[in-house]
C-alpha cells in the first residue's frame, strides 16, 4: 500500500443530455434536464459525487459514475481533469472506462488539458452507456462534463438496492490489473476498480454502490512513511472530495435512498508495516476496538437499517517477514470479532476473505489480481446474499 496524503469522500449526483448529471441523489429513474440543453434526460450517477455546479459533476472516489441510455449507434462521454495526481501534480493519471451494454469497456487516461472524449460505436440500437471513474482520488479528481449521442439519449434506471464500502487498496482495486506480484501499485495503469471484489459482489447482486477508499489508509492508523499522515477513514467518512475538507456529504434521510448493506473492510493498513515502522507500531486492542466500533456506530446512525459487515483479509498474515511479529492475522481476527461482540447489535456481523496464498492470486504489491478478486467478489456476494435474501 503507498504512503497517503489526508482525502475526503461523498455524495450527490450527475446527468446530462449535453450538459452534466443533475442533483439526482439516489433517484432511480431520470428526470428532465431542467436548464440543461434539454435533447434528452439527465442521467443518474452513482457513488458520491459533487453535482452543485450545473455545467459539469465532479468525481473523485474510485466507481463514481454516470449512464444513460441512447438510441444511436455511437456514445461520447466528455471528461477533464479537475485536480492533478497527489502523488505526481506534473501528471495526468486518472483513468475512466466507458462501457456499453457491459461489454468490455473503452479505457482512457484523462489529459492534462482540455476535454478528453471517450467514444464507443455500437450497431444502432437501444443501448445503455456507464463511464466510470476507475482509479482512485489519489491520483486526480474528473469533471464529468456529459453525454452526446448521434440519435438521443433516453430514460436509465439504476438499481433500487444499494450497498455502500468503506475500505483502502484492496476497496480500489490497487494493483488488480498486475500479473506480477513485484510490480508497482503506486502506477495507475494498474488499478481497476471495476475489476475490484465490492464492484464484483454489488455487479452480481445488481446493486448499486458507493465505495469511500483509499489506499494505505486504517480505521485506526495508517501504513505511510509520512508520520504526520494521521488522517485515517472515520475522518474521511462524511465528506465529498478528496481535495476538500469542506465538502460535506449529505446522507440520504429516506429508507428508500439509504444502503441496504455497508461493508467496512479496514485494518489491512493497521496490522501491516513498511520497513521503517517498528513492531511496536501494530495497533493496541483498545485503540483499533474502539476506533471500528465508533465508524460502525456512525454508519448505523446514519442508516439504522442497513446490513453492516465487518470483515478483514486477505493479504495480512500469521507469518511475519524478517524481523516482524507472528500471528497478525489471528489477532487482527480476535480484535474485529470483539468488536462486534461488543456492539451487540444482530445486523452487524463478521466475515473474513480467504487469505491470498501463492503468487498466481496476486497482482502488483501483492494485491489481489483480476482471478483473486472475482473470487472475493463471489465470496461476499453469498455472504450479502445469506443476510439479505438477495439473489
Amino acid at each position: 500500500m503507498r504512503a497517503n496524503h489526508p482525502a475526503y469522500f461523498a455524495c450527490l449526483a450527475l446527468a446530462m443530455c449535453v450538459g452534466a448529471c443533475g442533483k439526482t441523489g439516489n433517484k432511480n429513474t431520470a428526470t428532465a434536464s431542467g436548464g440543461l440543453d434539454a435533447r434528452g434526460p439527465i442521467p443518474p450517477c452513482l457513488g458520491r459525487v459533487d453535482a452543485t455546479n450545473p455545467n459539469l459533476v465532479l468525481m473523485a472516489l474510485p466507481g463514481t459514475a454516470a449512464e444513460t441510455r441512447f438510441q444511436g449507434s455511437s456514445v461520447t462521454a466528455t471528461v477533464s481533469l479537475a485536480g492533478a495526481s497527489l502523488a505526481d501534480p506534473t501528471q495526468a493519471q486518472t483513468y475512466v472506462e466507458l462501457t456499453v451494454d457491459g461489454a468490455t469497456p473503452t479505457r482512457k487516461l484523462v489529459g492534462a488539458t482540455g476535454n478528453t472524449d471517450v467514444t464507443v460505436t455500437v450497431s444502432s440500437g437501444l443501448h445503455t452507456a456507464r463511464l466510470t471513474k476507475v482509479t482512485e482520488a489519489t491520483f486526480g479528481t474528473l469533471n464529468f462534463i456529459g453525454f452526446t449521442t448521434d440519435g438521443t439519449l433516453q430514460p436509465t434506471v439504476l438499481p433500487e438496492r444499494k450497498i455502500e464500502f468503506i475500505g483502502d487498496s484492496l476497496s480500489c482495486g490497487y494493483g488488480v490489473l498486475g500479473t506480477d506480484p513485484n510490480c508497482s501499485g503506486e502506477n495507475p495503469q494498474f488499478e481497476e476498480v471495476r475489476a475490484a471484489y465490492d464492484v464484483v459482489a454489488a455487479t452480481a447482486l445488481q446493486a448499486d454502490y458507493s465505495i469511500i477508499a483509499w489506499s494505505g489508509k486504517g480505521v485506526y492508523k495508517n501504513r505511510s512513511l509520512d508520520a504526520n499522515d494521521s488522517v485515517t477513514i472515520p475522518a474521511l467518512y462524511g465528506l465529498i472530495d478528496p481535495t476538500s475538507s469542506s465538502s460535506a456529504y449529505t446522507f440520504p434521510s429516506a429508507p428508500s435512498d439509504q444502503p441496504g448493506v455497508v461493508v467496512i473492510n479496514l485494518g489491512t493498513n493497521d496490522f501491516a508495516h513498511f520497513a521503517n515502522q517498528p513492531v511496536s507500531a501494530l495497533p493496541d486492542q483498545a485503540g483499533y476496538t474502539a476506533a471500528l466500533q465508533g465508524l460502525a456506530t456512525t454508519v448505523r446512525g446514519r442508516y439504522p437499517s442497513a446490513y453492516i459487515i465487518l470483515a478483514i483479509g486477505p493479504i495480512v498474515s500469521n507469518f511475519p517477514e524478517a524481523g516482524k511479529v507472528a500471528n497478525q492475522l489471528d489477532t487482527w481476527r480476535s480484535y474485529v470479532q470483539a468488536a462486534v461482540a461488543s456492539l451487540a447489535d444482530s445486523k452487524v456481523s463478521f466475515f473474513e476473505f480467504t487469505a491470498l496464498v501463492d503468487a498466481t492470486q496476486k497482482g502488483c504489491s501483492s494485491h489481489p489480481n483480476i482471478a483473486a478478486s472475482a473470487v472475493m467478489g463471489a465470496a461476499l456476494q453469498a455472504k450479502i446474499s445469506e443476510l439479505t435474501g438477495w439473489k
